[in-house]
């Protein structure tokens, strides 16, 4: 049986704060929403449209300097806090985690990261 995590968790992938568009789409509703965070195994997003952990949606992420959105089929939400929330990503086919990681790059470069990273 799996034992319950306590304290501090160690992360094996980085995750990069990032403001990027989105929308959300589970079995009966869509919402919008802002990935908060960014890494090549999954994301936080503070959406307008409530989820439950172990619901399955389908993402479209958008950035300005990425002429196409992402369409990342199916991720599982991981945990729920208010309207703010974490997925991950399932396996990604090939094209999409290029594309993905094409939109991270790009998002690092821009000033959308550099906004966030500052101190408030």
């Amino acid at each position: 049986m799996k034992q319950p995590r306590e304290g501090f968790v160690f992360r094996t992938y980085s995750r990069f704060p990032i403001q990027t568009p989105m929308l959300y789409m589970g079995k009966d509703f869509a919402g919008q929403g802002v990935i908060r965070e960014l890494s090549s195994v999954g994301c936080r997003i503070l959406g307008n449209y409530p989820v439950t952990p172990g619901e399955i949606l389908s993402l479209r992420i958008s950035h300005p300097t990425h002429p196409d959105p992402v369409f990342i089929e199916q991720v599982g939400v991981r945990w729920v806090k208010g309207f703010e929330f974490g997925v991950s990503f399932d396996p990604l086919a090939e094209g999409v985690a290029d594309r993905l990681h094409r939109l991270l790059n790009e998002a690092l470069d821009s000033r959308s990261y550099s906004e966030c990273a500052s101190p408030s």
